[in-house]
């Protein structure tokens, strides 16, 4: 496509794929350390019968994490759940339009999520996990980092989709299966 050849596009496709990579080297990471603390956990508890709150509650707060952050590269890949039946009998101008509302409800529901996530964190500065002693503001603020992030991403995505032709293959009517 030769909109690939336009460098702020260009400059658009690498801040996305930055922001997916970084995501999913920290979901990596994130597992890693889930799946050690879990067979740690099992090795204590069914051995030695020995349980600590606090690395089950670390579990449970790793895997919410990357639960929210590998919301962002799954987005950047389009990989999410969606249903295309109406967009895949659309071409041209129609589908394009489709296209383009489709992301401006996904920076909606992100922007919606950011606001929303601003006074919960607020609301509940003041209390911490039974187990870690953390403030649950920190556990929470994984949710307007991920909604931020998943919004760049979509408005980067609207921003190449409103550049881009009617007459790119991307907005053709999808060939039926046989």
């Amino acid at each position: 496509s030769h909109l690939s050849e336009v460098p702020l596009l260009k400059t658009l496709e690498k801040i996305k794929q930055v922001i997916s990579d970084t995501m999913l080297l920290i979901c990596a990471v994130l597992v890693a350390a889930c799946t050690l603390l879990a067979a740690a956990a099992v090795i204590l508890r069914y051995f030695f019968n020995i349980v600590f709150i606090q690395t089950e509650e670390l579990i449970t707060f790793l895997f919410i994490a990357i639960v929210f952050l590998g919301i962002v590269p799954v987005i950047q890949r389009k990989e999410h759940v969606a249903v295309a039946l109406i967009q895949n009998m659309m071409s041209g101008y129609a589908r394009k339009a489709l296209i383009i509302f489709q992301y401006a409800v996904i920076i909606v529901v992100q922007v919606v999520f950011l606001y929303a996530s601003y006074y919960w964190i607020r609301t509940n500065s003041n209390f911490l996990t039974p187990g870690l002693r953390i403030p649950y503001q920190t556990i929470y603020m994984l949710v307007p980092v991920s909604s931020f992030l998943s919004g760049v991403i979509a408005v980067i995505d609207l921003i190449e989709t409103i550049l881009t032709p009617v007459g790119d293959p991307i907005f053709r009517k999808e060939a039926k299966p046989e």
